[in-house]
């Protein structure tokens, strides 16, 4: 079996990134968004966050290990990313593009790239783990 940073294992890297995606994004919902925030941003909100933290807590484990610190800097790793993100690629700020691909068909947009990006790293490192 193929182990990694600090005698981790691929399927112990990708269990932890998937496990700590889906408890980020509880959190979000449940604390941010539902006590603090109280809006609902839109779906490919929710799957894009869910995916991005999934894919920078796999990879960060994978090469740099458990720990404190490293939960730390993934997590401004990720708040970074999403940040820069959602500030100059996400579709409300390129809605007029969208729409005008969508309805005329000549524009895939760009966060079609990222947000595909982000689902084949956990799909392939789920399978590379779990299947071989």
């Amino acid at each position: 079996m193929l182990r990694l940073t600090r005698g981790l294992t691929a399927a112990e890297a990708v269990k932890f990134g998937i496990t700590v995606g889906f408890a980020a994004i509880f959190v979000d919902a449940a604390i941010a968004h539902g006590l603090f925030w109280e809006n609902d941003p839109y779906w490919t909100y929710w799957i894009t966050k869910t995916f991005l933290i999934t894919t920078v807590f796999t990879v960060g484990t994978a090469l740099f290990g458990l720990g404190l610190v490293q939960g730390l800097a993934l997590t401004a790793v990720h708040t970074l990313i999403l940040e820069i993100y959602y500030q100059f690629f996400a579709p409300i700020v390129l809605d007029a593009f969208i729409t005008q691909a969508l309805l005329l068909g000549r524009l895939a947009g760009l966060t079609f790239h990222p947000q595909h990006l982000l689902i084949s790293v956990v799909f392939l490192s789920f399978w590379t783990a779990f299947v071989g």
